[in-house]
């Protein structure tokens, strides 16, 4: 099994875009080392960046949790391209196996959320009895959604609170929730 597809390890952090680890920017706290398995999330501060992400294979959820940037977004270089302005609360999704080319201005503090792919799969399989690329998370921007938001928020308070210290079950579990929400 690749290192995409084994679910029996802590998600790793070479299989997300690494953004919270940039040098420009500051990281504010990540789940790195607890022993999350199906998802992975990061919370950083953010400085004006322009480049092309690469393809990863898992699902990813942007929240932006205070101050505004500018942002302009091209998936795949597609012909339409994408202009925002990325509010606190709002949401954007980068979709998974597609290069997306990106420009923010701005310091936004924002949380990503990786979601392991077979994860997202076998529920997909479950719920609905077909394979997940059937369905699939539309790569919409600057979209809210309350129950969304307290998810995330409840995933970065797990990351710093030390009673989670290498304990993903709850972790893993709202993992699960925000994929089937």
């Amino acid at each position: 099994v690749n290192s995409s597809g084994d679910s029996t390890r802590e998600f790793p952090v070479d299989e997300t875009h690494g953004i919270a680890h940039w040098p420009s920017h500051r990281l504010l706290v990540e789940s790195r080392g607890r022993g999350w398995r199906d998802v992975y999330t990061s919370l950083a501060t953010e400085s004006n960046w322009a480049r092309s992400l690469k393809a990863v294979p898992h699902y990813c959820l942007a929240y932006c949790m205070n101050r505004p940037a500018e942002v302009r977004r091209t998936i795949d270089s597609e012909a339409r391209v994408d202009t925002f302005q990325l509010r606190p609360r709002l949401f954007g999704v980068i979709p998974p196996d597609r290069t997306t080319t990106w420009n923010l201005r701005g310091s936004p503090d924002v949380q990503l959320v990786y979601l392991r792919r077979t994860m997202v799969d076998e529920i997909a399989q479950e719920i609905f009895g077909s394979p997940q690329d059937s369905m699939g998370l539309l790569p919409r921007v600057g979209f809210s959604d309350g129950m969304l938001e307290q998810l995330v928020l409840s995933l970065l308070c797990a990351a710093r609170d030390e009673e989670f210290e290498r304990n993903g079950l709850y972790a893993d579990h709202l993992a699960r929730t925000i994929t089937l929400h």
